[in-house]
């Protein structure tokens, strides 16, 4: 009985074209969103909203992250991010619905990674604080350019 399966199954098995891509539709349909397959769908739509975080001295001078703080902006945005999700989500929240004080929690503990790879000699002469902004990007549905008050976050002494 047991041949006769195997038999049959061969059989099915070599009658279906294009095995491999049907084995591989198999396989993902059952491993759905797991990393590596599809960990998240990058740019599957256009978002119409972004930030940016930033520092700045206490003249509101942008400073250069990279050279400053030996990171840059995009790197930064994911750890306040990430600091932002471990506030939120135990709460039941997304993080798109932070409260200002919850962002300001985020927003320090980010900075005191951050200030670990500091580089005092890169500031500029007399910088006495520096300050984490968030900005926020939104297009309007006429096509505009909303360019909100960037939000301050964080100050922190040196």
């Amino acid at each position: 009985m047991i041949l006769v399966v195997k038999f049959l199954i061969k059989k099915i098995w070599q009658s279906i074209p294009f095995r491999p891509v049907t084995l591989l539709v198999f396989v993902l349909f059952h491993v759905e969103e797991q990393y590596p397959f599809s960990h998240f769908p990058m740019y599957s739509r256009l978002q119409t909203e972004a930030s940016v975080l930033y520092v700045t001295d206490e003249d509101r001078n942008p400073l250069a992250m990279r050279r400053v703080l030996n990171t840059g902006t995009a790197t930064a945005k994911k750890i306040y991010k990430r600091e932002l999700a471990e506030i939120t989500n135990p709460l039941g929240r997304d993080s798109a619905d932070s409260t200002l004080e919850e962002r300001q929690l985020a927003s320090q503990r980010t900075m005191e990674q951050l200030l670990a790879r500091l580089d005092e000699s890169a500031l500029p002469e007399g910088t006495r604080e520096l300050r984490s902004y968030l900005k926020q990007f939104s297009l309007e549905k006429d096509g505009t350019l909303d360019r909100s008050e960037p939000e301050l976050l964080s100050v922190h002494r040196l």
